[in-house]
C-alpha cells in the first residue's frame, strides 16, 4: 500500500508529503488550501511550452507526433526485432534532423533526398508512400489512426494505438468520429462506470440524485487558458520556487491522445532542473495503470519515486 501522506493523479496527477508541506487557510465562509509539493508524477502528459496541448508551438506537429507513431507502428507491423524503446528513439532522432529538415525544406528536396525521406517515414511510421506524396511529406493525427492499418481495414484507438476497430466509411468520417466511436470504448468504458458507480461511490457513501455522466463528454467547454504562462512555464516556477520539488514523467508508447514527443519538447525547453525530473515510458497506450502488468510497474515506479529514489532504474 502508498503511504496515505501521498496523492496520485492522472495528467496533472501529484504526490503530496503532508507532513511536510506547509498549509495556510483564507479566511471567511469558505476556506482555501495551500500545499508545498515535493513531488509530481504526471500520468498521461499535458504539460506544453505552447499556450495549451499543440497551440502556438513553432515545431512542425508531424515530428512531435513521430515518436509515438513509430511506438504504434512497431506494435502492429513489427517493423524491427529491436525493443519498442530502442525502435521509438531511433525514430526520434531521425525526426529531429532528417525529417525535420525535410519538412522545412520542402519542394527544393532533390528527388533522391525526397525518395529517401520517404522510405524512412514509410518504415518507422508504418503509412505508405503515396499518403506522404499526397500531404506534402506531412503526418496528421487523425489520418495517421485510420491510415497505419488502412490496407488491413482497420483504424487505431487515440488513447491506445494498440486497439483497432474497422474503418469507418466513408474515410472523412473518421476526423469527425474517430473520438466518439474510439477503438478503446466499449473495452474500457463501461468497467469504468461500473467500477464508479456501482464499488466506489457506495464505498464512499456517496449518493447520486442524477444519471452519472462522464466528464470526458464535456472536456470541449473546458477553460484551458493559461493566464499564468504556459504549463511548462508554471511547472518551472514551482520548482524553482521548492527547490526539492522533483517531477516523474509518465507516458504510454502507444498513447495518441497524449503523445511522448510532446515531452521530449517540453523538457528540451522549459528550462526545467534536469537532476530533479525523470522519464519513463511503458508498454501501454494513455491509461498505464490498465493491465497486471502495467499496473504493478508504474506503482513499484511511484514507490521508488516517493522513497526518493531513481523510478527509471531497475
Amino acid at each position: 500500500m502508498l503511504s496515505p501522506k501521498y496523492l496520485v493523479g492522472e495528467s496533472y496527477g501529484c504526490t503530496r508529503n503532508a507532513n511536510a508541506a506547509g498549509m495556510a487557510a483564507t479566511g471567511g465562509k469558505n476556506r482555501g488550501f495551500g500545499f508545498g509539493f515535493d513531488g509530481i508524477v504526471m500520468i498521461g502528459n499535458t504539460v506544453t511550452v505552447g499556450k495549451y496541448f499543440a497551440r502556438e508551438l513553432t515545431v512542425e506537429p508531424s515530428v512531435l507526433g513521430f515518436p509515438t507513431y513509430a511506438g504504434v507502428n512497431w506494435y502492429h507491423n513489427h517493423p524491427s526485432n529491436q525493443t519498442v524503446k530502442e525502435f521509438v528513439m531511433e525514430a526520434k532522432k531521425f525526426a529531429d534532423t532528417e525529417y525535420l529538415l525535410a519538412l522545412y525544406r520542402g519542394e527544393s528536396l532533390r528527388e533522391e533526398e525526397r525518395e529517401h525521406i520517404i522510405s524512412k517515414v514509410c518504415y518507422y511510421t508504418g503509412v505508405s508512400r503515396e499518403y506522404l506524396l499526397r500531404h506534402g511529406l506531412k503526418i496528421d493525427d487523425d489520418n495517421y489512426r485510420q491510415e497505419v492499418l488502412k490496407t488491413k481495414g482497420k483504424a487505431v484507438s487515440r488513447y491506445d494505438g494498440r486497439m483497432t476497430r474497422p474503418l469507418l466509411e466513408p474515410e472523412v468520417d473518421e476526423v469527425k468520429k474517430g473520438l466518439w466511436d474510439d477503438a478503446t470504448a466499449d473495452r474500457y468504458d463501461n468497467y469504468f462506470y461500473s467500477a464508479v458507480t456501482g464499488d466506489l461511490l457506495p464505498y464512499l457513501g456517496v449518493k447520486l440524485d442524477r444519471n452519472y455522466i462522464s466528464s470526458a463528454r464535456f472536456y470541449k467547454d473546458w477553460n484551458i487558458e493559461t493566464e499564468r504562462g504556459t504549463t511548462a512555464e508554471q511547472l518551472r516556477n514551482a520548482m524553482t520556487r521548492r527547490p526539492g520539488t522533483r517531477v516523474f514523467f509518465a507516458n504510454g508508447w502507444f498513447d495518441l491522445c497524449t503523445e511522448f514527443g510532446y515531452v521530449f519538447h517540453t523538457l528540451d525547453h522549459a528550462g526545467l532542473p534536469k537532476d530533479r525530473v525523470y522519464v519513463k515510458g511503458y508498454n501501454s497506450g494513455h491509461m498505464i495503470y490498465i493491465g497486471e502488468e502495467n499496473i504493478k510497474e508504474l506503482t513499484d515506479d511511484i514507490r521508488k519515486f516517493i522513497l526518493g529514489n531513481d523510478p527509471t532504474k531497475e
